[in-house]
C-alpha cells in the first residue's frame, strides 16, 4: 500500500486551491463568461417572446409583481414548443 504524508498532501491541496481561485476571481465553477453579442441576442429574443405573450393574452400583468400565465395544455400535447 502506498504511503501518503497527510500534512504534505493538505499543504499541496491548499496551494492548488489558492491558484485556482485566483485564476477565476469572480466566477463560480462551471460558469463561463457569455459572449456579449450572444448575451444581447438572448435578451432581445426573450423580450420579443415576453411581448408576444402579452399581446396574445397568454401572460397578463395583474400588478407590479403578480402575473397570470394562461397555458393551453392541448397545444402542449399537440407538440408545440412555444409554451
Amino acid at each position: 500500500m502506498r504511503e501518503i504524508n497527510y500534512r504534505e498532501w493538505k499543504k499541496e491541496k491548499g496551494r492548488l486551491l489558492v491558484i485556482s481561485t485566483k485564476a477565476n476571481e469572480n466566477r463560480l465553477p462551471g460558469n463561463r463568461p457569455r459572449d456579449p453579442e450572444k448575451k444581447r441576442l438572448i435578451s432581445e429574443l426573450d423580450k420579443a417572446r415576453f411581448d408576444r405573450y402579452i399581446a396574445s393574452g397568454k401572460l397578463q400583468i395583474i400588478n407590479l409583481r403578480h402575473w397570470k400565465w394562461r397555458i393551453d395544455f392541448r397545444q402542449i400535447s399537440a407538440g408545440s414548443h412555444d409554451i
